[in-house]
This record gives C-alpha cells, structure tokens and sequence, in this order.
C-alpha cells in the first residue's frame, strides 16, 4: 500500500510513521502544495501491482470493497478502469455512479440523489468515466497512457477517458 501525505495537521503523519516502520505502507511525504491529481500520479510511478487502486482520505469503506472490485476485473479482463457506487452520509442517496459527459464536455455524476436502491443503479455497465475517490486502473492501462494519467489542474481532475 502506498499513501501520500500532502502535509497532514493531524494525528495522520505519526501513524503513518507507524505503519511505515514495520513495513506495512510506503508513504510518499509531500510539502502540503499538492493536489489529488498529481499525488495519484507520483503514487502510481511507485506501485508495482497489477492493478492501481486510488482512495480519497474521506472515503469510508464498506466489507469487502477491495475483493469485489478485484473479482469484477477478473471476470471482465478488457476493462481497464473499474469504478464503484458512492452514497452519501446517509448510506442510501448517490453521489456517484459513474461520470458522463454532456454535449458541453462537462462531467456528470450518474443517479446523484437518488436512492441506491432504484432500479438498475447497481447493475453493471460501460460509462464514460468514473470519479478517482475511488476507483481501480490497471497497470497496464496507467503505463499505456505515459504514467500521467490524472491530469495536473487544479481546478478539475479529469483522467484521460480515451486513455485505455
């Protein structure tokens, strides 16, 4: 596992300290003027797995996120990028559910506001794009695309759609 710490205020960089002394995590120290984007992409030069994972520090996760994202790649292998549901606090209303793109070029989130239980939100489906909070990408996909996939604004992080 590999973490960035772009300069945490918290309790945060003395427990990776600790996670990283007994070799749990690798953690990449920033100088706190970074942003998600370039973060994500000095991470991914380090990783060495097939698939790159990437996790906002605000997500809360659910059991067994990790396997199921896995046992999806694995069952589709010319997926590329594999993305999940996002609900709001409440544990029922969607942030996201994939990204599309209006005839504007501007991103939207899929079913936002709706009940994760509507019909079909939970089915499985190609989309345009997905949100990084969190969010699977193969390695293969990410050394393809000149290891910069996330773009480096920081104004808007889009990843390069046409990339894979």
């Amino acid at each position: 596992m590999i973490v960035f710490d772009d300069g945490s205020q918290d309790a945060t960089a003395k427990l990776l300290r600790e996670y990283s002394s007994v070799g749990s995590i690798k953690v990449i120290q920033g100088d706190g003027s970074g942003f998600f984007g370039k973060n994500c992409n000095q991470m991914a030069r380090h990783a060495q797995g097939k698939w790159l994972c990437f996790l906002n520090n605000d997500t809360v996760l659910q059991p067994h996120w990790l396997e199921s994202l896995l046992r999806y790649a694995t069952k589709n292998p010319s997926v590329q990028i594999i993305g999940n549901i996002q609900v709001y606090d409440d544990m029922e209303t969607v942030n996201h559910a994939g990204i599309a793109f209006n005839h504007q070029k501007i991103p939207l989130h899929l079913y936002e506001g709706l009940s994760v239980h509507t019909p079909g939100i939970q089915k499985d489906r190609l989309i345009q794009a997905v949100t990084a909070a969190c969010c699977m990408i193969s390695s293969e996909c990410f050394s393809y695309s000149c290891a910069d996939i996330f773009c480096t604004s920081d104004s808007f992080m889009y990843v390069e759609v046409s990339s894979c």
